[in-house]
């Protein structure tokens, strides 16, 4: 993708997988496991490249957490942990009020929308919520 030459990529989440042992590293719930695992990641070449070849939007998905995750199913220590490793590794805006929603416009003819599925999330219905 780096020789692409593109203005920009976009990562959709899924960066780490907090919730695997991969590589020898055991699952990761804490801040410095998740630390671990996004240094065990970007020491890979193409990544790195592919960072270093043009602008990033990088965005969480379930895997930044755990498989599946919801606070409501999975409670706020693992979402806290969560936030606060790919917040270090992936300098975004977010707030507790809005999560990680965001646009970004380039020229006038496009805007990009970002939607956090993760903050928001209502449990599944299996585990007695709607979703």
């Amino acid at each position: 993708m780096a020789a692409e030459r593109n203005d920009f990529n976009i990562n959709l989440g899924d960066t780490i997988y907090s919730d695997s042992e991969i590589g020898g590293l055991p699952p990761a719930l804490t801040v410095p496991a998740k630390w671990a695992k996004y240094r065990r990641n970007l020491a890979f070449g193409h990544l790195r490249n592919l960072r270093r070849s043009a602008g990033l939007y990088s965005h969480w998905d379930d895997h930044e957490f755990i498989n599946d995750f919801s606070r409501v199913e999975h409670g706020p220590a693992i979402y806290a942990a969560g936030v606060a490793a790919f917040r270090d590794y992936a300098p975004v805006s977010y707030s507790t009020r809005d999560g990680l929603y965001r646009t970004a416009r380039w020229g006038k003819h496009l805007e990009l929308v970002f939607l956090d599925e993760r903050s928001f999330r209502s449990a599944k219905a299996s585990a007695g919520g709607l979703a």
